[in-house]
C-alpha cells in the first residue's frame, strides 16, 4: 500500500508518517541529534535499486535536517556535504533493467566500483554497504558480495542487506514491513 491518494498531487502523500516496525522487536526513532553521532566519521556505500536510494536521501535529510541536494541518479552519485562534512554517502545503481542483456553491468563489476570510487576506506565499522533491492537480490548477490569484500580486504565493514519489502511498501512473509 502505497500512503498516497493521488502520486499526481503530493498534497495528498503522507510518506512522512511511514516508519518501519520490525516483526519482533522494537526500536526507538532517532533524533536528529544521535542519527548525526551515528553517522560521524562514517562512509556509507549504498548499491541497489530506487528503494535504496530513497532510503540513501532519507537518511542524509535525517542527518542534515534537511534535503539541499538530490539528483535522480541511475549510475553513481556521492554527497559529501552530509554531517557537516563528517559522513559521506555514495550510491550506485543496479540493476539497470532498461540496457540490452549484453550491455547491462554485472553486479560484481557495479560493486567494485562503487568500492573504488569511495576510497580510501577502513575496514571496520566506519564503512557501511547497505545492498538490496525490491526483487532482484538474490544468494548469489550475497555470495558476490561476500568474494569481492574478502577480494578487496574489506571483511571487518558493517554490510546491511535490504531485503524485499524494506522501503516498498507491502507486507511480505518472513520480512519485516511498514505499517501506517
Amino acid at each position: 500500500m502505497l500512503p498516497c491518494v493521488q502520486c499526481a498531487r503530493p498534497s495528498t502523500c503522507f510518506w512522512h508518517e511511514a516508519m518501519w516496525t520490525p516483526k519482533n522487536c522494537q526500536h526507538t526513532k532517532m533524533t536528529q541529534g544521535q542519527s548525526k553521532s551515528c553517522t560521524s566519521n562514517k562512509k556509507i556505500l549504498l548499491i541497489g535499486d530506487s528503494t535504496c536510494r530513497g532510503i540513501m536521501y532519507y537518511l542524509i535529510e535525517k542527518v542534515n535536517g534537511s534535503l539541499q541536494d538530490w539528483t535522480e541518479s541511475y549510475s553513481s552519485v556521492t554527497h559529501k556535504n552530509v554531517n557537516n562534512g563528517l559522513t559521506t554517502f555514495t550510491f550506485s545503481y543496479y540493476p539497470q533493467f532498461w540496457l540490452a542483456k549484453k550491455q547491462r553491468p554485472v553486479y560484481e563489476r557495479t560493486l567494485v566500483e562503487l568500492l573504488e570510487v569511495s576510497k580510501p576506506l577502513s575496514n571496520d565499522s566506519n564503512t557501511v554497504l547497505i545492498v538490496g533491492g525490491v526483487q532482484w537480490m538474490n544468494n548469489h548477490h550475497i555470495r558476490v558480495t561476500q568474494q569481492v569484500l574478502n577480494h578487496t580486504g574489506l571483511t571487518g565493514i558493517i554490510v546491511i542487506l535490504k531485503g524485499l519489502s524494506s522501503g516498498f511498501y507491502q507486507p511480505t512473509t518472513g520480512i519485516n514491513w511498514v505499517s501506517l
